[in-house]
């Protein structure tokens, strides 16, 4: 949500989870960290609950929960998993910031 006065996001990413998994809740405190260590007033991040919202997860091609991926870029690569491997979320991150900026 954004505040009056502040900038809105200019990326959007989102991660279906399946709400209350262990690894749903540790994919989303890992890309918390991650995406603070970036710049986060740029991005916005929805989660999606697949048992609240098991349509979009369909229409989204959702396989396995967590699943991270660009909504500007939903083709796009996506990360699978608890997203622990900073390396491979930052990089992740970095080409999202940067496809938005072409």
């Amino acid at each position: 949500m954004t505040r009056p006065g502040q900038r809105r996001p200019s990326k959007k990413l989102v991660l279906f989870i399946a709400e209350g998994a262990p690894s749903s809740t540790q994919a989303i405190a890992n890309l918390r960290k991650a995406n603070a260590a970036l710049r986060p007033a740029e991005v916005e991040i929805e989660c999606v609950n697949v048992f609240e919202n098991p349509e979009r997860a369909v229409r989204e091609r959702i396989l396995v929960t967590p699943t991270l991926f660009d909504f500007d870029n939903p083709c796009g690569p996506r990360l699978v998993g608890d997203l622990s491997d900073r390396s491979k979320l930052e990089i992740f991150l970095a080409q999202a910031l940067s496809e938005h900026t072409r």
